[in-house]
């Protein structure tokens, strides 16, 4: 609540679900507690989810529109100031493509979190892997995203961009607190083989290099993320 909201739930089952990660003086952070790290990531992926759901009935929408030659609705959503009718030939077919690519995504995004959200009801953490990392100070960034790391720190690829592979997704939450920064990624075991050695390169760094790797992932990946004045 320090800097951003989400509003993808019901003020109820908020309230609810994430009472225990809404931390105070008396309720602090707990580093090694499984169902604190999986409340947060579950938080994070759900705003993806909730993003990519709206994103896939805009292009639906926008696709509607655009086969019925309402050129005045089409560009309103668009918010542009004018918009010719032969500009509509070329972008349906792009819109149809970022609709296959999105629809893609939002089922691999609505699988983690289905799986997170099981596991927290369960209280039964056997599916995700997490690696936390602590620094000194409080960082200027806060940031909740899930994204697919393209490459280890030894430039060994790990995902590509092919719709049929199956992404290495993480979570990545980035959590200051009143000295330090808490950096947690949680991720499905069944992608631990990959994604275990990038974490063991970056615990193996000195912090300030630690600062710079994380500093360059968040600008490279992260779309939710918020900086201080």
């Amino acid at each position: 609540n320090r800097a951003t909201i989400f509003t993808g739930f019901c003020h109820s089952h908020d309230l609810d679900l994430f009472r225990e990660v809404d931390f105070d003086v008396a309720r602090p952070f707990d580093p090694g507690s499984k169902r604190q790290i999986g409340l947060l990531s579950l938080r994070a992926v759900a705003r993806e989810y909730w993003v990519k759901l709206n994103t896939c009935k805009l292009y639906k929408d926008l696709i509607r529109l655009a086969t019925s030659r309402d050129i005045e609705a089409v560009r309103r959503m668009l918010n542009v100031p004018s918009l010719h009718e032969e500009t509509l030939n070329t972008a349906v077919p792009l819109y149809r493509q970022f609709l296959t690519g999105t629809k893609e995504s939002t089922s691999r995004i609505r699988k983690l979190y289905c799986s997170l959200y099981t596991q927290i009801q369960r209280n039964r953490f056997h599916l995700m892997r997490s690696c936390v990392f602590s620094v000194s100070g409080e960082a200027t960034i806060a940031g909740a995203s899930p994204f697919a790391p393209e490459f280890d720190l030894e430039g060994r690829q790990l995902n590509t961009l092919h719709l049929e592979a199956d992404p290495t997704d993480v979570v990545l939450t980035i959590l200051p607190t009143d000295n330090r920064t808490h950096i947690l990624f949680t991720f499905h075991k069944r992608h631990a083989p990959k994604l275990e050695p990038l974490f063991n390169q970056m615990k193996a760094l000195k912090e300030h290099v630690l600062k710079q790797i994380l500093s360059k992932m968040v600008i490279m990946h992260c779309e939710n993320t918020v900086l201080s004045p």
